[in-house]
């Protein structure tokens, strides 16, 4: 046991030196400590500060969430691009919102809308609570399943963050929701900046509904989890690649030190999510007009003078 744990805490702290938001691996060893003593003694959510005054609620078994707390920011590449991105004009979905991780940094720090997609009732209500503890009015909160047409589908609900649409008979728990296409949830005289897919497997299924948003031109960046998770429907990750070459989406890896995208050949193979881009100068030109500034407690967006 206790070399188990020491093997642990010898991880962290690799992670740590590596990750390029964390200046003192040390003092983020012992953040690690304190904060996983504290999730298994407080037996209820309570908050936790993030940057730009935002807080999220904190329990035992959010992993992604305790992740960002110790990291500053988990999925650090994907965030920082959106920062670099994303601006206060813009529509952001969230499609497999979870907790609202991504809503917060897109609503909360960028100031853009967003719609927020997430069909499990207990982590829609924890959603709806970050929303409303940061008073957060350019979200919109939808509790449905996103995929191809409307209909009724089971869900899975004690799987965490990894619930997921369920086809099959299941000895587990499960519900059943409504789905619906973005097509027909988004407004066709709105336009959609950017899409963040997250649904364990059930990407494609959200691609066919998109047909008519994956067309449009304001449309140019969708950030989506590929890692083989799609096995589970009996389909091949490349189906989901073929939707999106046919929207002329590439994909690209984007390097947060230098700033720079660079083209991959099919995904990023080195994370569970990768960046796919339609214009790729007009995504560059967004980055040549922003600057972000990371400090200990702020992210500071500002228009560069040109």
């Amino acid at each position: 046991m206790l070399i188990r744990i020491v093997k642990k805490l010898h991880t962290r702290y690799i992670q740590f030196k590596k990750h390029e938001l964390v200046k003192n691996s040390l003092f983020a060893l012992c953040r690690y400590v304190y904060i996983n003593i504290k999730i298994n003694v407080v037996k209820k959510p309570f908050t936790v500060n993030w940057y730009n005054n935002i807080q999220y609620y904190l329990k035992k078994g959010d992993s992604s969430l305790i992740s960002n707390y110790y990291f500053k920011i988990f999925d650090y590449e994907e965030t920082i691009f959106l920062f670099h991105y994303l601006n206060n004009k813009d529509l952001f979905i969230d499609v497999g919102a979870n907790q609202g991780l991504y809503t917060l940094a897109t609503s909360g720090i960028i100031g853009c809308d967003t719609v927020a997609i997430e069909p499990v009732p207990e982590t829609f209500r924890r959603l709806k609570l970050n929303i409303e503890l940061n008073k957060l009015k350019n979200v919109q909160l939808v509790q449905k399943i996103i995929s191809n047409k409307k209909s009724l589908l089971n869900i899975s609900v004690e799987g965490g963050e990894l619930n997921k649409v369920v086809l099959n008979k299941t000895s587990k728990k499960t519900l059943k929701a409504e789905s619906i296409s973005l097509d027909e949830l988004i407004d066709p005289k709105t336009d959609v900046s950017c899409i963040k897919i997250d649904v364990e497997g059930f990407e494609k299924m959200v691609l066919e509904g998109a047909e008519r948003i994956l067309k449009s031109v304001a449309l140019n960046v969708i950030l989506i989890e590929l890692n083989n998770s799609n096995l589970y429907y009996n389909y091949e990750e490349n189906e989901i690649i073929d939707i999106l070459k046919k929207h002329s989406f590439k994909p690209y890896k984007y390097d947060p030190i230098n700033k720079n995208l660079i083209e991959l050949k099919i995904k990023n193979k080195k994370s569970f999510n990768s960046i796919y881009i339609k214009d790729i100068d007009r995504a560059i030109k967004r980055f040549e007009e922003k600057k972000v500034q990371i400090t200990d407690k702020e992210i500071l967006i500002k228009k560069r003078k040109i």
